[in-house]
């Protein structure tokens, strides 16, 4: 017998999860010394039977040669069928047994499995000898096929106490258990619309990405469950597992594994030779040094199932002033607003300067709640394979010794394929860059972006300047400290004009009057109009929380796709700034571009009114 290295190693640091299958509990004899639980074929033989017993010749015929054929599962479908309500009742005639209808010493099997080193056993057995072998069988915790609120448990602190997770079901509830084609599809079924046991199979898949698994009287002839590992060696490039199937010596020359996953362990024979074999792991598993607190958790190191809160600034809070409509506009888009070709979108939209980013920081953090599976913000004006990389390694989907490309393709589908969630797109200057990172169309995400220009497929959430009063005192806040008069209080609202409620721009003048008590709002007006460059140093950029552009300057600019999109609007812009502040008639700005009729500058006016300075727009 070769028990594989990191077989060992897996063993000695609790990372081996035992897979029991039917052989398991065949081992179990009644007090007659006869097997006390059948095997599959012999429980569907024994539905013929039943159906001889109740008359029904055809079904007898059907069920019988579909055995035969080993078409086993279509055989239980028909029986199931012909049996009616009689079908439960024979169910658990067969698998309902009790303790003390089964020989002691016939449990060793099932009593090894538990000193294995894991407090979880997953098995697709219906009975309960896990549960009898147990050797806290007082303080045994027992799942059905979906046990949410458990198995989420499980996800993140791993199990507290033995656990018997019976993912094809339990006798106890024989209504429900996998054992016909319909009850294998809702279980496996990739369909997304197929929500019933949702739970169970990312709950499995978890496990089998984390852990290695050891198949115990589990022959893998199960396509439903074995293709569940040929998935994961797919996504994972070969990465998930490995795992272990323990078979007899016998089975070696034509034995062949349906995946790379599984490498097999064989033993010489069946009764004692497998019994040393198990024998040998648990003392391997026995010999690992643990602390004596320590609890056989489960819980993955690394896995793509992790939820993830991953946004790279602050929020403000309730210090955040006059946004409170914004952020109530944008959660009913996402949740209950008109759903686009792209998904549940929303967009903040506006010029720099409206805060855009640090209201999507707000919402990430006032939300997070609602997003079971996290929060993704990607900075769509940045290389964003190389964010990626950073997000998969933080959020703790792979192992940063991982390649490079297995990391990206991860975080990728992780982006693309996860629903609950919500998606950030921070600074999106056009729909083409973040195209590819999109979720796709089966998938039931939130997506938010910032932007200064609209996007196609996004609903936006208007932004507006502050108010007077909201200026001021966002100004006021930032500051940390109040006008000493009425002359200095006026001097702050000239302030808060000539800035014309820009949040970032007042933010700035804010903390610029914070860091520096000796100039007072008078001296501050001043500045901002004799030379208001040097009111919006470099420096103070970290002021903000979101790190965005501090001059000023930058934050009015207009995107150069707002020109191609309305050619006029350069023209329009060049005469309003060669006019000065002097209001313009629209007959007036017509007649000096050289066109015959307003409705030509409809467009450009309106685009520019919606994307420019709100002074210079006021005045159109």
């Amino acid at each position: 017998m070769h028990i594989p290295r990191q077989l060992e190693e897996s063993l000695k640091h609790g990372k081996v999860i035992p897979f029991v299958g039917a052989g398991v509990s065949m081992t179990v004899l009644a007090k007659s010394g006869e097997p006390l639980f059948p095997s599959w074929k012999a429980l569907l033989m024994a539905s013929v039977k039943q159906l001889e017993e109740g008359k029904k010749p055809d079904d007898e015929a059907l069920v019988g040669s579909l055995v035969n054929k080993g078409r086993l599962l279509d055989a239980a479908k028909e029986a199931r069928q012909a049996l009616g309500a009689n079908w439960h009742n024979f169910l658990k005639c067969q698998l309902d047994k009790t303790s003390d209808q089964a020989q002691d010493a016939s449990l060793e099997l099932a009593r090894l499995v538990w000193q294995l080193g894991s407090d979880l056993v997953v098995t697709t057995n219906y009975d309960n000898v896990l549960h009898w072998a147990c050797p806290r069988a007082h303080d045994v915790d027992k799942w059905n096929i979906e046990a949410a609120v458990e198995q989420c448990n499980l996800l993140r602190d791993g199990v507290k106490k033995p656990t018997i997770w019976h993912l094809h079901g339990h006798i106890g509830d024989s209504a429900n258990i996998i054992l016909t084609p319909d009850s294998y599809q809702r279980l496996y079924a990739d369909d997304s619309t197929e929500k019933r046991y949702e739970a169970a199979i990312q709950t499995l898949r978890h496990q089998l990405a984390s852990r290695s698994f050891l198949f115990i009287g589990f022959s893998l002839a199960d396509e439903d469950f074995t293709d569940q590992l040929r998935m994961l060696e797919e996504v994972y490039q070969g990465a998930a597992g490995p795992h272990y199937v323990l078979l007899p010596e016998a089975q070696r020359a034509h034995f062949k594994s349906p995946t790379p996953a599984i490498e097999p362990v064989f033993f010489q024979d069946f009764g004692e030779p497998l019994l040393d074999c198990l024998r040998h792991m648990t003392n391997i598993a026995a010999s690992a040094v643990k602390p004596s607190s320590s609890i056989n958790t489960a819980v993955a190191d690394y896995s793509p199932d992790k939820p993830v809160f991953y946004v790279p600034f602050r929020p403000k809070g309730e210090q955040m002033v006059g946004r409170r409509d914004a952020l109530a506009e944008v959660r009913h888009q996402l949740c209950d607003g008109k759903r686009t070709s792209i998904g549940q979108t929303a967009a903040f939209q506006g010029l720099g300067g409206l805060g855009k980013t640090q209201l999507a920081v707000e919402y990430a953090h006032a939300y997070r709640d609602e997003y079971p599976n996290g929060v993704i913000w990607i900075n769509a004006d940045q290389d964003i394979t190389a964010q990626l990389i950073k997000l998969a390694e933080d959020a703790r989907w792979v192992s940063p010794l991982s390649d490079q490309p297995f990391k990206i393709q991860t975080a990728l589908r992780r982006l693309r394929e996860t629903s609950d969630c919500l998606i950030v797109f921070d600074n999106l200057e056009q729909l083409a860059d973040i195209k590819d990172f999109l979720p796709k169309p089966q998938t039931n995400p939130h997506i938010l972006v910032t932007s200064r220009t609209e996007q196609p497929g996004f609903n936006p959430v208007a932004l507006n300047i502050l108010t007077p009063e909201l200026g001021l005192q966002l100004l006021i806040q930032e500051a940390d400290r109040e006008p000493d008069d009425e002359e200095q209080t006026q001097a702050a609202r000239l302030i808060v004009e000539r800035l014309d409620g820009l949040p970032l721009a007042l933010e700035l003048a804010g903390a610029y009057l914070h860091r520096r008590p000796a100039i007072s709002w008078g001296q501050y007006l001043e500045l901002l109009r004799d030379n208001p460059r040097s009111a919006f140093p470099a420096r103070l950029q970290g002021e903000s929380l979101t790190g965005h552009e501090a001059d000023i300057y930058a934050t009015l600019k207009i995107n150069e796709t707002l020109f191609e999109e309305e050619p006029l609007l350069r023209e329009v812009l060049d005469l309003l700034t060669w006019s000065g502040s002097a209001p313009m008639a629209l007959s007036l700005l017509c007649a000096a571009l050289d066109q015959d009729k307003p409705s030509v500058l409809t467009g450009a006016l309106s685009l520019g009114g919606s994307f420019t300075h709100p002074a210079t727009a006021g005045r159109w």
